[in-house]
């Protein structure tokens, strides 16, 4: 169930990083000191070949850190910020909005996208000639008329909280998939089977019985 990514960084320096399941409370503890860190990354790595375990061991404690890795199921509009109201101007992006695990590498991709797209429903919403907002964004979406130069404070405020909630919309609309996605890798990635190449071979359906005979064949000449 341990999975482990390693990168180096020149001939002598290098960056890993190791991952498994485990209960939220003994997950707190033991992130909570190096030396429990080290030594469970250790008990799960002392089988592993060689140098895992010798690069385990000698990396400076001050370097070592750890911390539970949480997601959550997908949210609604309605669920983003239920108390706020819908004139609020106050709104979640990144992953306040969309929290999910690293094991689909969409965190960071996400929230990037969540800052275009709030600049783009601001603008929008805002922009003081529709001619503008022609040429800058998707002609697709919709526009609320001009908002005329002079417009009072309490008209401002009102379009922001639009931009807000149509921001909202769209942004959990096109996160949902990958909330959903990156919840299933977790358990995909950390099952047993997935270390077997005969499992990625039936998943991807990677030329199947014939396939998997010539896996077998290798494994038993000890490739």
């Amino acid at each position: 169930e341990t999975r482990l990514f390693g990168m180096p960084f020149s001939d002598e320096k290098s960056m890993w990083q190791l991952s498994w399941p485990m209960p939220e409370q003994q997950a707190l503890q033991t992130a909570a000191s190096p030396e429990l860190l080290r030594q469970e990354a250790l008990r799960r790595c002392r089988e592993l070949h060689d140098p895992i375990p010798a690069i385990i061991a000698a990396a400076p404690p001050h370097l070592l850190s750890g911390y539970p890795a949480y997601d959550r199921p997908a949210m609604s509009p309605e669920e983003l910020c239920p108390e706020a109201g819908l004139e609020s101007v106050v709104t979640l992006a990144g992953d306040a909005a969309h929290c999910m695990s690293p094991f689909k590498g969409q965190g960071a991709n996400q929230a990037l996208l969540d800052g275009l797209m709030l600049a783009e429903s601001l603008y929008r919403h805002l922009a003081p000639s529709r001619r503008y907002w022609t040429k800058a964004c998707d002609q697709s979406l919709a526009r609320p008329d001009s908002l005329q130069p002079n417009a009072p404070p309490h008209e401002v405020s009102a379009r922001i909280a639009m931009a807000f909630r149509s921001f909202e919309e769209e942004m959990l609309k096109r996160t949902r998939s990958k909330v959903e996605l990156s919840y299933a890798s977790v358990a995909l990635l950390h099952q047993p089977a997935f270390l077997r190449p005969d499992f990625h071979i039936t998943r991807k359906g990677l030329g199947g019985a014939e396939a998997l005979q010539r896996v077998e064949a290798l494994r038993k000449a000890n490739v």
